[in-house]
């Protein structure tokens, strides 16, 4: 009995991403605007580095445009992330390190469409300064001797959603 093939598929795999193309948004330049690193405890922290630190990451997204009227804006990604570990239960948890790292843009949009203007700025531009935002942590944690720190994806689209709804309630009140 010969072996059944499955047949290959010819529907189009639909995304529900949007398409943005990419001559909407033009990065002009990329630069770290600020960068601090705190190591605690030094140089006792270097004799009991731990591996199983727990690592918390907080990110945030700005956008300014540079002039009235100009397409050039200004993002800010701004990612904090704190090294801790717990030695005792019950006990408050001793800080290892602390990176604190502004990193930004200019970027230009050649058009200024109002309706995809705020998911370029605040989604788009970030997704695409990301890769280098990790690897200026990951790169400071090694040469510093701390345990690697390897950011997975971040979901900047929630981040916007969450941000704006979080806008929406403080101008309510």
């Amino acid at each position: 009995m010969p072996h059944k093939r499955n047949k290959p598929i010819t529907k189009p795999v639909v995304s529900s991403l949007p398409v943005i193309p990419v001559h909407e948004l033009i990065i002009n330049a990329e630069y770290i605007r600020e960068l601090n690193t705190k190591v605690f405890n030094t140089p006792k922290v270097f004799l009991n580095v731990s591996s199983n630190a727990n690592i918390t990451l907080a990110v945030n997204v700005n956008a300014k445009q540079l002039e009235k009227g100009q397409s050039q804006f200004e993002i800010v990604v701004i990612a904090n992330c704190v090294s801790q570990k717990t030695v005792e239960q019950n006990k408050e948890p001793i800080p290892i390190f602390e990176i604190n790292l502004q990193y930004g843009a200019v970027v230009t949009l050649p058009t200024l469409k109002a309706s995809n203007v705020e998911d370029l700025l605040m989604v788009e531009a970030p997704k695409l300064l990301f890769p280098e935002i990790r690897n200026i942590i990951l790169n400071l944690t090694r040469i510093s001797n701390l345990p690697s720190v390897l950011i997975q994806p971040i979901d900047f689209t929630q981040l916007w959603k969450d941000k704006k709804t979080s806008l929406t309630k403080e101008n309510q009140n």
